[in-house]
């Protein structure tokens, strides 16, 4: 009922398969922050959760948030063994939500594994490891064994393509029994 809600994070960015474990430890709690166009937009939905004791969320106005600042030290390392890329770079999203996947990802890196982060340096660089293990500038390490957790993360936009391919199929099978239906008739 709420005008100007553009969805949730995970909603609103596809990922190649092979990433999406990393971009989704990356992303952390705010994979679940929810889009909206403007901090009014924001209140609004705010005062209705309260209202009817609808629990909480977070909210990321795309007139108020602010991106990451860039750290261009980053750019020494992408061409290095085992490093796949800049998380926000591995994400497919519509260019407005720019400042959002900004915000959620700042300047983390994702690698091949814990290894590669410990090669490059933990505690210099935040970066993710394609399993989902997370380093920190702090030093901190986060990880082990991760459960894939349905419905919750990015889109695959391998799945995404798969859809379109059987909706066209679709679309066009129902062609063929609309034809052969009037030509039975005929």
């Amino acid at each position: 009922r709420l005008k100007g809600i553009h969805g949730t994070v995970s909603s609103l960015g596809q990922v190649n398969k092979e990433y999406s474990t990393a971009l989704e430890a990356a992303a952390g709690a705010r994979i679940t922050s929810i889009v909206v166009e403007s901090d009014k937009v924001a209140a609004e939905c705010i005062r209705y959760l309260k209202t009817n004791r609808f629990g909480s969320a977070s909210f990321l106005p795309l007139n108020k948030i602010k991106p990451a600042k860039q750290n261009f030290e980053i750019t020494k390392i992408l061409n290095s063994s085992g490093v796949k890329g800049r998380a926000v770079d591995l994400v497919k999203y519509d260019p407005k939500f720019k400042d959002v996947f900004s915000y959620v990802f700042g300047n983390t890196i994702v690698v091949d594994n814990i290894e590669v982060a410990r090669k490059i340096g933990i505690g210099n660089f935040r970066m993710a490891t394609l399993d989902g293990d997370l380093t920190e500038l702090s030093g901190a390490m986060h990880g082990g064994f991760r459960k894939k957790r349905e419905g919750s993360g990015f889109l695959e936009k391998e799945i995404v393509s798969k859809i379109d391919d059987l909706q066209k199929s679709e679309i066009d099978m129902e062609g063929i029994v609309i034809d052969l239906e009037r030509k039975k008739q005929e």
